[in-house]
């Protein structure tokens, strides 16, 4: 949490808040799927009541995201300059050391639930750390940039307009990111066709806009079109956040898992021993 966070405030510093705002919204869109696809209410949780046998089992972008959001939430009601100094003092008091998520916790009430009171309470504090639904009163960024993202791709594909007046070809990857993830799995394989022939997705030199596609043409059922560029990404791209997606989508047909564990198993010696845990539970269906 304290990573995603941090790496929020210091993308904003660095590019400015809008671009800060875009990256927040991704990775809301991020932890809601991980949040969807988590195996019991335990996984959902920011802190779990006891500790996974294999905690690779439960690997996702809920502690990352979910936590940047209780910071989030954190400094929205305190203020950032005494959420900064909260942090500082944090840093200070445990630099060079392991901490625990109850000398987190312990610090928290300490210096800013006792100290500051009436602002934050103990039960709102739980609502974030202990119950696996996010709380209603989380703060959430919005981004004008991403929102005219919906609006282009949806003309598009309501045929309101053409795919040249997107604008695509000057999106980040951020905005790409966002457009994949708000696109329809009932889009249309000539649809998939145009947007591929009009902006070269298919051996995309980008592994994020890559992933994005391959598993988009997967579920759309056109994996056919992409099979060979998709195989050559997947024997060069070793990431878990990049490759999962595309074995878990090949994963939710009969046919796609038979296609899936023949590119396992040519590709799977090559990957990390936990990325190949991971893939063979996909594979499995665990």
């Amino acid at each position: 949490g304290f990573t995603e966070y941090l790496t929020y405030r210091l993308t904003e510093a660095q590019f400015g808040k809008a671009r800060g705002d875009m990256e927040r919204v991704i990775g809301v869109a991020d932890l809601k799927t991980d949040m969807g696809l988590a195996k019991s209410d335990e996984d959902r949780k920011l802190k779990r009541a006891f500790p996974s046998k294999d905690p690779d089992e439960v690997f996702s972008s809920i502690p990352y995201q979910r936590g940047a959001l209780f910071l989030v939430y954190l400094e929205s009601k305190f203020g950032r300059e005494t959420f900064d100094a909260f942090l500082r003092g944090w840093f200070d008091s445990h630099a060079f050391q392991s901490a625990t998520s109850e000398q987190f916790l312990a610090y928290l009430d300490e210096q800013l639930i006792k100290a500051k009171p009436g602002v934050v309470t103990q039960a709102q504090i739980d609502a974030w750390v202990s119950q696996p639904q996010l709380p209603a009163d989380a703060v959430y960024a919005s981004s004008d940039a991403l929102a005219k993202v919906d609006a282009a791709r949806d003309a598009w594909l309501s045929g309101q307009s053409p795919i040249t007046a997107m604008g695509a070809g000057n999106w980040s990857v951020q905005e790409w990111e966002h457009f994949f993830e708000g696109f329809p799995k009932t889009a249309s394989a000539a649809q998939l066709k145009e947007l591929d022939a009009t902006f070269k997705l298919t051996g995309n030199g980008n592994a994020i806009i890559a992933s994005h596609w391959y598993k988009l043409a997967v579920d759309a059922g056109q994996v056919d079109s992409v099979l060979p560029a998709m195989t050559e990404y997947l024997s060069r791209v070793g990431r878990m956040k990049l490759i999962s997606p595309i074995y878990r989508a090949l994963a939710t047909t009969d046919a796609g898992r038979v296609q899936a564990n023949a590119i396992y198993k040519k590709l799977g010696p090559g990957y990390h021993p936990i990325a190949q845990q991971a893939l063979e539970r996909i594979l499995a269906g665990k």
